[in-house]
C-alpha cells in the first residue's frame, strides 16, 4: 500500500514536468533524450542493450554498468533486459531526476574539444580552443 501511494506520488512529479506550460523544457529535454538514445543505440533496434547502455554510463559518469545492475535497471522501468531500454523508458529516468542530469550528460556526449593534429600530439595554440557542439547530427564551432 505504501508503495502504491509512492508510485502514484512519483507518477505525478514525472507528469507536472510534462504539463503544457513547460512545453519548451519538455521539448527540449526529449530532442536532447532522442540524440542521446540515437547516439548509443548502434544496431538501430530501437533499445539500449546491456553494451549500450554500459557505453551511455561510462560517457556520462566514467562508471561501469554490471549486468546486475543492467537487469535491476530494466526490471524497474519495466523493460525486458533481453530487448533493452526504449527510449520512453530513458526519457522518464531523465524526467525522475535519479541522479541523471539530462544538460549534463549532453555536453558530455555531444560537446568535443577539437585540437589540431593527432590524439596527443602538438595542435596549433589558435585551434586549442576550438569547441564544437553536435547539434542535429552537425558539427557546430561554438568557440567563436
Amino acid at each position: 500500500m505504501a508503495t502504491e501511494k509512492s508510485d502514484s506520488q512519483q507518477e505525478k512529479k514525472i507528469s507536472a514536468i510534462f504539463e503544457d506550460d513547460n512545453e519548451d523544457f519538455r521539448n527540449g529535454m526529449i530532442d536532447r533524450v532522442r540524440l542521446i538514445f540515437e547516439e548509443f543505440d548502434k544496431d538501430n533496434d530501437n533499445f539500449l542493450n546491456y553494451f549500450e547502455l554500459r557505453a551511455l554510463q561510462y560517457a556520462t559518469s566514467q562508471t561501469e554498468l554490471t549486468p546486475d545492475q543492467y537487469k535491476m535497471a530494466c526490471e524497474a522501468l519495466g523493460c525486458s533486459p533481453a530487448e533493452g531500454v526504449d527510449a520512453e523508458s530513458l526519457r522518464l529516468t531523465y524526467a525522475s531526476g535519479g541522479g541523471s542530469d539530462i544538460h549534463k550528460d549532453f555536453d558530455a556526449i555531444f560537446s568535443v574539444r577539437i585540437t589540431n593534429g593527432e590524439k596527443g600530439g602538438q595542435g596549433s595554440k589558435e585551434n586549442d580552443d576550438d569547441v564544437l557542439e553536435v547539434v542535429d547530427g552537425e558539427a557546430i564551432d561554438i568557440s567563436k
